[in-house]
């Protein structure tokens, strides 16, 4: 009988990194239900250090990027990213960019109507308010990356992408863009 191989978890040599760091060029918005303030508030997630968005939001973002660039057609590169991208530390605090200590708490709150077309009762239209942050600094993360099929150049080449998609709510609004101001291999 043929013995079951165990799955391996690569050493941090295995893995080829990048330090990252993005400017925010106008405000990025908080995406995650407030839970002491009604539904339609969001705000950012924080700890005991300040505000801070999570390393999956970043995948999110390059995974979406490679889709639109139609990387993804490429074999294998799906996968990649799913199984073989890794974005460290799984917080990413925001930073003020001068003197890069962490935001404690949002700048301000914007309301904007929000047109809800599929309702029992037909179309609405409610008041949807979220927490904003100008310009911050994130610089504290890197991408870790195990799959061969991804190289430097997609990675960079999704980066370039998602600076004009945006991170955060409201991208939709043109919010959440950024600069890439170094992706750095380690």
């Amino acid at each position: 009988m043929a013995k079951k191989q165990e799955a391996k978890t690569p050493a941090k040599s295995e893995y080829r990194r990048f330090r990252v760091s993005i400017l925010i060029r106008d405000r990025i918005f908080g995406n995650i239900p407030k839970p002491e303030g009604p539904p339609t508030l969001v705000s950012f997630k924080r700890d005991d250090k300040g505000l801070f968005i999570e390393g999956r939001q970043v995948k999110s973002l390059l995974r979406e990027a490679a889709s639109v660039t139609r990387l993804t057609k490429k074999r294998g590169l799906r996968d990649g990213i799913q199984h073989g991208l890794f974005i460290k530390p799984e917080r990413i605090h925001l930073l003020e960019p001068d003197t890069k200590k962490n935001i404690k708490k949002p700048h301000g709150t914007l309301s904007n109507p929000v047109h809800i077309r599929l309702t029992p009762r037909g179309p609405r239209c409610a008041i949807m308010s979220a927490d904003y942050v100008n310009r911050p600094l994130l610089e504290t993360f890197e991408v870790w990356l195990t799959a061969p099929v991804i190289t430097d150049d997609d990675l960079r080449r999704m980066f370039a992408v998602c600076e004009e998609v945006g991170l955060g709510a409201m991208r939709s609004q043109c919010h959440g863009k950024f600069d890439l101001l170094k992706c750095t291999l380690l």
